[in-house]
């Protein structure tokens, strides 16, 4: 699947926060249906009445049908709403886990710059989210369309201590200096387009 990575320099390896007060979960998307966001706030719900300690964030532009869903979710307190960021790295920073329940996508862009940020991530099952993690290693997958997958994702998630919350978040930043260094990406396109280009010139 053709990916141009992402900028490791950029998106350098950021401190885990504390967990002894709060896990912080966070949606970083466009907020429409499509990229999970129901699943996403029924789970809010749910976990927030069974795990008091557990807070949801939310950041990007949503579609018209969700601005008043996203402001009663926000006065129930059950989500916090950020607005749309042109830098997420003051919020991943913040968070400890990053929640994308797509039902399909292309690259993930926010999937590989939370795992570069040295975030765990949890995410839907399917081409375009499943690349950008190994599960159980830095990350865990759950099904889409199906808030009770993405629940027991979560749960999984806070069962986990500290150091291995933080030990995910520097295995996602690894397979990212391993397999997305965005360098290393063009690098290997252009040594393609190369071999295309000379086999072009010979047949000529």
């Amino acid at each position: 699947m053709p990916c141009a990575g992402v900028n490791i320099a950029k998106f350098n390896l950021l401190d885990y926060p504390s967990t002894e007060k709060t896990i912080d979960f966070v949606f970083i998307s466009r907020i429409m249906k499509e990229k999970g966001i129901d699943e996403y706030l029924e789970a809010a719900k749910v976990m927030k009445e069974k795990y008091p300690y557990t807070r949801f964030h939310i950041a990007g532009f949503f579609e018209e049908e969700y601005e008043d869903i996203i402001e009663d979710y926000q006065k129930k307190d059950i989500v916090h709403y950020h607005g749309m960021l042109k830098d997420i790295r003051s919020l991943l920073s913040e968070t400890h886990c990053t929640v994308l329940p797509s039902y399909h996508e292309g690259m993930s862009n926010v999937l590989l710059e939370s795992a570069a940020s040295g975030r765990p991530v949890l995410a839907s099952n399917v081409h375009g989210c499943i690349e950008t993690f190994d599960d159980n290693n830095s990350g865990y997958s759950f099904e889409p369309r199906n808030t009770k997958s993405l629940i027991e994702a979560m749960e999984r998630f806070l069962a986990l201590e500290h150091q291995e919350k933080k030990n995910m978040g520097l295995a996602g930043r690894e397979k990212m200096e391993k397999e997305f260094d965005r360098q290393v990406v063009v690098n290997n396109y252009l040594e393609e387009l190369d071999k295309v280009v000379g086999k072009v010139l010979e047949v000529q």
